[in-house]
């Protein structure tokens, strides 16, 4: 499913936004060398406005619909990707999979740039996810292997008119089921800026509320409802 930021977060600044990715200290992704990375993964800040836009009640609402349970916020990203050379072959991500953390997941991605088909556009092929009628065609795999099936027999099954290219402008938001087969990230013309979070349940494979050891809550600063403590693994 997609939306427009404007629709869902109308309090919020994209443009303010889009400047503040910019800004953030780049580092490379020492497992995934095609991503650059504009989040620490070390130190969660509830100060931080993409912390804050992962923890949204609009979005929560949203995700617990989807998972039928309060979520788990897992993980946080903000990712740019580098241009692939010619020939250049896929890896990890690039290629189709499916995540592992959990059966039923959302995913929400949402674009800092203009994706055209050379951007590395998310593809997602529907009804791959757990409640899908393909969810046994090249099956999940538990942790801690991802489910990375061959390419040529993926997309023998699934040729292009069965997959969701989801190319768009800036400032679109995607909703996914990433336990479902998808790629993304092959840039070859203009790099890809998005910003990713990922919600899982409690009952995830990992046994993780999630991935962050050490959250500030900067004390009295904010007041969390119930549900957004939930996601943070607080309670």
């Amino acid at each position: 499913a997609t939306e427009k930021f404007s629709t869902l977060f109308p309090n919020k600044n994209f443009n303010e936004l889009e400047q503040r990715f910019k800004s953030n200290t780049p580092y490379e992704n020492p497992r995934k060398p095609f991503l650059i990375e504009h989040f620490s993964t070390d130190f969660l800040e509830l100060v931080n406005p993409f912390v804050q836009l992962a923890l949204d009640p609009v979005i929560l609402k949203i995700v617990s619909q989807y998972i039928s349970a309060w979520p788990r916020l897992y993980d946080i990203r903000l990712w740019e990707t580098k241009l692939m050379k010619e020939g250049q072959e896929r890896i990890y991500s690039q290629k189709w999979h499916r995540d592992p953390e959990d059966k039923k997941l959302l995913n929400m991605f949402i674009y800092f740039s203009d994706v055209d088909d050379g951007a590395g556009p998310f593809i997602y092929i529907p009804k791959t996810h757990s409640d899908g009628v393909y969810w046994k065609t090249f099956p999940q795999i538990l942790p801690p292997i991802a489910s990375y099936p061959p390419e040529h027999l993926v997309e023998k099954v699934f040729p292009i008119q069965k997959r969701k290219i989801c190319t768009a402008s800036k400032g679109t938001v995607i909703f996914a089921d990433t336990a479902g087969l998808h790629q993304g990230g092959n840039s070859k013309t203009k790099p890809r800026l998005m910003f990713k979070a990922l919600y899982i349940s409690d009952g995830n494979f990992y046994a993780h509320k999630t991935r962050y050891q050490k959250i500030n809550t900067h004390g009295d600063r904010f007041e969390f409802t119930g549900q957004q403590l939930y996601a943070l693994g607080i309670i």
